[in-house]
């Protein structure tokens, strides 16, 4: 299983940052190869869809097994359609200063051998620079203060 980490500092208060991370839905605004996450009727269970490369799109099911507030969301992935996919992760949240905030991003993720899989290399060939980029994004958008879907 491969891990990556990385972490930045945000212009904006923990609550911020953290309304902004929990709200999946915004994902799509700064994660590049995320495409739609959908919410479920369970509030922990939401439904992704994402751009593997290629022309293929990649589909799964994510359960949120701890959410405490300000601190830290933990996910994995529980239904891989394909089964291509596995993936864990977790992001805290650090008060730095009243509106200041150090996000801490960390993944592990696995692809199965073969077919769509194999795709999925491709968006993931560099991890590590892809979850710098996705934060560096999410930062420009909670500082520009971008509207967000409510929920």
């Amino acid at each position: 299983m491969k891990k990556v980490s990385a972490s930045i500092v945000v212009e904006a208060s923990v609550e911020e940052c953290y309304r902004y991370w929990n709200n999946f839905q915004c994902f799509p605004y700064f994660m590049k190869h995320v495409r739609q996450v959908s919410l479920t009727e369970d509030p922990d269970i939401s439904y992704w869809v994402v751009d593997a490369g290629k022309g293929k799109t990649m589909r799964w099911y994510a359960h949120v097994d701890k959410r405490e507030p300000y601190k830290q969301i933990q996910w994995r992935t529980i239904e891989d359609p394909d089964r291509n996919f596995d993936m864990s992760g977790a992001v805290d949240f650090a008060p730095i200063g009243e509106d200041r905030t150090r996000i801490h991003l960390q993944m592990a993720f696995e692809t199965a051998s073969g077919g769509l899989a194999e795709v999925a290399l491709d968006i993931f060939a560099h991890p590590d620079l892809m979850i710098e980029k996705d934060l560096k994004n999410f930062k420009e958008m909670v500082e520009s203060r971008i509207s967000i879907p409510q929920l």
